[in-house]
């Protein structure tokens, strides 16, 4: 994710940011959730938005970058 000089993109730091807010609202509603089916819901979306990460990248990336990617994106889910 960063340059020969160990620099991360623009591109790719907005795109950090945003993975960043998304799991950070979804961690906010399930904290203080007033039921266990607020949690479940909470908790099936992370389980989705995880497993989306790895298809996205997947198909975005190739090779070592690939595999390294989606196996953090995919040990999320487990």
């Amino acid at each position: 994710m960063t340059d020969e000089n160990g620099q991360v993109q623009p591109t790719t730091a907005t795109l950090i940011r945003a993975i960043g807010a998304r799991d950070t609202a979804i961690g906010a509603v399930m904290l203080p959730a007033p039921d266990s089916r607020v949690t479940q819901a909470a908790g099936v979306c992370r389980v989705a938005a995880d497993l989306f990460d790895a298809v996205v990248f997947g198909a975005a990336l190739s090779g070592r970058q690939r595999l390294k990617i989606v196996g953090f994106a995919a040990g999320w889910v487990c």
